[in-house]
């Protein structure tokens, strides 16, 4: 097999079709083992940046890229990448992870994203304030686990996302009253 051409790859997979996919700092290189030839992606390819740090295939077949500018869409047909970029906090992604209803999860330098496909690309962040152990994550620190759950690493630790108990969009939450006060003092019910 031939090496990649790159001193220091960042990313490597293998696709359904059998091919090997290598990200580097210096793009993308696919080896295809029935052909035994390389095809090389970059920035004349559509990649905003060539430092790629993930590769994901989801289970719609779709190959998605994760670079430091950024999240990309390969377009196999054209042989192009389609650049996603409106509504993330941030465009250094460092992993890529698809949950059980198909919604792709980023980890990034300012918390984890998740883009959700519906009539069009909707994308909505996480960070601190939603429990996240810190705002940064590092690269090659995620994991989807056998039950579905998605565990991101960073600095301070990990998070465990559980997307299925995630507030979801058209459902209205209920409110429930634990405690009432008046003057800093618990009033129960009937007082």
């Amino acid at each position: 097999i031939p090496g990649p051409s790159a001193p220091y790859i960042c990313a490597i997979m293998e696709d359904r079709k059998g091919r090997l996919w290598f990200g580097s700092a210096t793009g993308i290189e696919v080896f295809d083992p029935k052909t035994k030839k390389v095809k090389k992606y970059g920035m004349a390819d559509g990649l905003r940046n060539e430092y790629i740090s993930d590769f994901l295939e989801d289970s719609k077949g779709r190959f998605w890229v994760a670079t430091r500018d950024g999240l990309h869409l390969f377009d196999a047909e054209s042989e192009r990448f389609k650049f996603f970029d409106e509504g993330l906090r941030d465009h250094t992604i460092h992993t890529l992870l698809e949950d059980q209803s198909g919604k792709i999860w980023m980890s990034t330098a300012k918390g984890v994203s998740m883009l959700v496909e519906k009539e069009q690309w909707i994308i909505r962040n996480f960070d601190q304030e939603d429990g996240l152990q810190s705002a940064a994550f590092n690269e090659n620190a995620a994991l989807k686990s056998r039950s579905g759950e998605l565990l991101f690493g960073g600095p301070k630790g990990f998070n465990i996302i559980r997307s299925e108990n995630l507030y979801q969009e058209g459902k209205i939450p209920q409110p429930k009253l634990i405690d009432f006060l008046l003057f800093n003092r618990s009033i129960g019910v009937g007082e």
